[in-house]
């Protein structure tokens, strides 16, 4: 039992350090707990998101605008402070700025950059997904 939990935490460490690894984990554990009651639709591969007062969508890893969400959607909220405080942690600029907010989460090569983001969004971001429904209709998109 031990040697393969140090097998694990081996294989971690080619990640980065575990005990940070762990840390992220809880993070994004707990960014996830801050729901929105919205009605979930579990049948497409689509991400909604408003930032403030605007609706977006996300379909093929691409952010279009969109007048009204659907009735039942995954579905995220956040601030535009939030938004623009990334944006410039990540020295985005430009029209596009969310596909190119999108393409730029997908480069990040330091893991720490994403605790930074979690920081960040932590007291505005609120959604209807667990982690799992997020993770596979990102993982769909690929």
């Amino acid at each position: 039992m031990r040697s393969e939990i140090n097998n694990i935490f081996n294989r971690l460490k080619t990640v980065g350090n575990p005990q940070f690894l762990i840390g992220l984990l809880n993070s994004i554990n707990k960014l996830f707990k801050n729901r929105i009651e919205y009605p979930m639709d579990n049948n497409t591969n689509k991400i909604y998101f408003r930032i403030d007062n605007e609706y977006f969508k996300i379909d093929n890893l691409k952010v279009e605008s969109i007048n009204i969400l659907p009735k039942a959607c995954p579905f995220f909220s956040l601030s535009k402070t939030s938004i623009f405080a990334i944006l410039e942690l990540l020295d985005i600029t430009g029209e596009d700025y969310l596909n190119d907010l999108l393409i730029q989460l997908k480069r990040i090569k330091n893991i720490r950059r994403y605790k930074e983001i979690i920081k960040i969004i932590q007291s505005d971001f609120k959604t209807n997904m667990t982690v799992l429904e997020f993770t596979k209709i990102i993982v769909n998109q690929l």
